[in-house]
């Protein structure tokens, strides 16, 4: 009886061992070291690669993201779960794993206003796509004039229209003047004006 539960007792600790070993990394015969696989998942916009695809269990690997054009890469995550933001991003293996670089589109903001007197239109607002050419065109009121163009209060630009590349997430501001400084008109009939300070 007793041989028999040491005997039961062994065969547990062996099911034990075989089960923790396939649920993390498989046994290289020779070496008697567990060998885990690195894999990389396929993302939209851009593709992951990786410095090892097999390591011994305890080793570093170093994962690298490389976004497609138009792409921004976001972040690594395993089974849906983030894990980091970094890129190149090196972790030690541990269990066989398999990694996704997730990518998004590399839009930016893109915002035009215009100052008192006058207004403005754009080849493209809102979302815009990095490294996109947008022109912006001005048009002052009657009896104002367009001065520039400022970006957070700092003049970008005297041009009118302005092409621009967008590289950032960004609020343009057309500045026009009153070309009689606060002075009124007088109507000359036939809806024709002259400005009091001609």
């Amino acid at each position: 009886m007793k041989h028999l539960k040491n005997y039961l007792s062994i065969l547990s600790m062996l099911i034990v061992l075989s089960l923790l070993t396939l649920i993390s990394c498989t046994p290289d015969t020779e070496k008697e070291d567990l060998i885990c696989k690195v894999l990389v998942e396929i993302s939209e916009g851009g593709i992951g690669v990786v410095s090892n695809n097999e390591v011994v269990s305890g080793e570093e690997v170093t994962l690298k993201a490389v976004p497609e054009e138009t792409y921004r890469f976001v972040n690594w995550t395993v089974r849906g779960e983030e894990v980091s933001k970094e890129n190149p991003y090196t972790t030690i293996i541990t269990a066989t794993t398999q990694f996704k670089p997730n990518f998004e589109k590399d839009n930016y903001a893109l915002k035009v206003t215009a100052g008192e007197g006058g207004s403005v239109k754009s080849t493209s607002e809102g979302e815009i796509l990095n490294g996109t050419e947008v022109m912006l065109t001005a048009t002052p009121n009657e009896g104002y004039s367009f001065v520039n163009w400022t970006v957070d209060g700092v003049e970008v630009s005297k041009e009118n229209p302005y092409t621009t590349k967008i590289t950032e997430d960004v609020e343009y501001k057309a500045n026009f003047i009153d070309k009689c400084n606060g002075h009124g008109y007088v109507d000359l009939g036939l809806s024709v004006k002259w400005a009091t300070c001609n």
